[in-house]
């Protein structure tokens, strides 16, 4: 029977989860996680698994405290219209935020490593496919309760609202003015709030 872990590998995967978020993959050595981690590279090997296990754990990690945090007011069973408002405002402080220049770790992912590494372009189109579905279950619940115009494709419009919020994370990494991403969100709440009935 092995020695158990003298540290909580779910904090040590947050840890992780962040230096790869704000360097990507290629450019953080295992050097670098054992510093951050303050593990050895055996300790890491032993509940990790090497570099692209541990990114690959990481990612994982992200979407289930991180994007799930953001896509709460999507997750209920009643969300509606309101419900997507919400993420989108939810969404626009974060990225307006300190700390919203870094972007989101899975687009940051994809961009990065999606053309070679399938496991991480499946992670990606995965995600994007569940937050398309949210968002055409939350208009769809709208329409049937007579909160949504009946012209609204809600199919197009949840790949809409993929497209452009996908849109606005890119830009908040490469433009410095962050009122220009501030503004798009209000223009975009303000857009959705008018597919009410």
């Amino acid at each position: 029977m092995g020695r158990p872990t003298a540290f909580d590998p779910q904090e040590k995967l947050h840890i992780a989860m962040k230096l790869f978020w704000r360097q990507g993959f290629e450019a953080t050595s295992l050097q670098q996680l054992c510093d951050e981690l303050e593990l050895n590279r055996f300790s890491i090997y032993n509940t990790f698994g090497d570099k692209r296990a541990l990114f690959h754990l990481t990612l994982d990690h992200y979407l289930n405290t991180v994007i799930r945090r953001i896509a709460a007011p999507l997750l209920h069973d009643d969300a509606e219209l309101d419900a997507v408002v919400e993420y989108l405002a939810g969404l626009s402080a974060g990225l307006c935020s300190e700390g919203g220049r870094v972007g989101c770790y899975v687009q940051n992912a994809g961009s990065e490593m999606g053309g070679v590494d399938e496991l991480v372009q499946k992670k990606v189109d995965d995600w994007l496919r569940q937050l398309e579905m949210l968002l055409a279950q939350a208009l769809i619940r709208a329409q049937d309760n007579n909160g949504l115009r009946g012209d609204i494709d809600v199919e197009a419009a949840a790949c809409y609202l993929v497209s452009v919020t996908q849109g606005l994370i890119a830009l908040r990494r490469t433009c410095s003015r962050q009122c220009r991403v501030e503004n798009a969100f209000k223009f975009l709440m303000q857009e959705v709030r008018g597919w009410a009935a």
